[in-house]
C-alpha cells in the first residue's frame, strides 16, 4: 500500500457502493494510459470521475482512489493534488473577455504560490499565458477605443466652428479665430479627425487676401 492510501474497510466510508469505485479505476486506467496526468483528456480534473473520492494516487503507475487521513500525503501526491486544483482554476477561465480579469488573477496568483514540483503538474499553464495575452490585447482596445471616441468628441466640435465661417467675408476674423484657436487646443490624435481642417485653411487665406486687398 502507498503511503496516503486507506482500505476501505478502515475508514469512515464503509457504506460505499465498490461498484462505483470499480467503475472509478476502470474509467481513469483508460484515461491515464494516454494521458498521465491528473488532469482527465477532456481537461477537468480527475475529481469529476467520482463524487465518492477526496484524492487520487497516480504514482504507482495507476490510478488509485485514495480515502486519506490527515497527515498521510506523501509530498509528491500533495504537489500533484495541487496541480489540478490549478489546472481548474485555469480551465474556468473560459472564453476571455473583459469580465475575466478576477478569473485570470486568482489562477495566476494560484499558479505562482505553488512549489515548483506543484507547478510541473500544471499541464494547462500555457492555457493561462494565452489568457493573459488576450485579456492584455483586449484592455488595449478598449483603452485606444476610449481615446478615440474622446478625441472624435473633441473635434465635432471644431468641425462644427469650422462650418459656421461660412462665406468669407471680411467680417469672418472672429470666426475664422475661433476655429483656428480651437483647433490648435486638440491634441494631435483629435487633430487627426477634423475632417475639415482644409475649409478652415482655406477661408484663413482667403480672409487674409481681403483683408489686403
Amino acid at each position: 500500500m502507498l503511503p496516503g492510501e486507506v482500505p476501505l474497510a478502515e475508514t469512515s466510508i464503509r457504506e460505499t457502493v465498490l461498484t462505483d469505485v470499480s467503475t472509478y479505476h476502470m474509467q481513469r486506467a483508460a484515461e491515464c494510459s494516454v494521458y498521465y496526468s491528473h488532469t482527465r483528456p477532456n481537461g477537468t480534473s480527475c475529481y469529476t470521475a467520482s463524487s465518492k473520492m477526496n484524492r487520487e494516487n497516480i504514482a504507482a503507475g495507476y490510478p488509485v482512489l485514495v480515502y486519506e487521513l490527515p497527515g498521510t500525503e506523501s509530498p509528491k501526491a500533495i504537489a500533484m493534488d495541487q496541480g489540478a486544483s490549478v489546472v481548474d482554476a485555469i480551465n474556468g477561465i473560459g472564453e476571455v473577455s473583459l469580465g475575466s480579469e478576477g478569473a485570470i488573477t486568482n489562477a495566476r496568483n494560484a499558479y505562482n504560490g505553488l512549489s515548483e514540483e506543484a507547478k510541473s503538474y500544471v499541464s494547462n499553464y500555457s492555457t493561462l499565458e494565452a489568457a493573459e495575452a488576450a485579456y492584455a490585447g483586449l484592455v488595449s482596445q478598449e483603452a485606444e477605443n476610449q481615446a478615440n471616441n474622446e478625441a472624435q468628441g473633441q473635434a465635432n466640435g471644431v468641425i462644427d466652428l469650422i462650418g459656421q465661417i461660412g462665406k468669407v467675408t471680411t467680417g469672418s476674423g472672429d470666426a475664422i479665430k475661433r476655429a483656428r484657436d480651437a483647433y490648435n487646443a486638440l491634441s494631435d490624435r483629435a487633430k487627426a479627425m477634423v475632417s475639415n481642417y482644409d475649409t478652415l485653411t482655406a477661408a484663413e487665406e482667403e480672409f487674409k487676401s481681403l483683408s489686403e486687398s
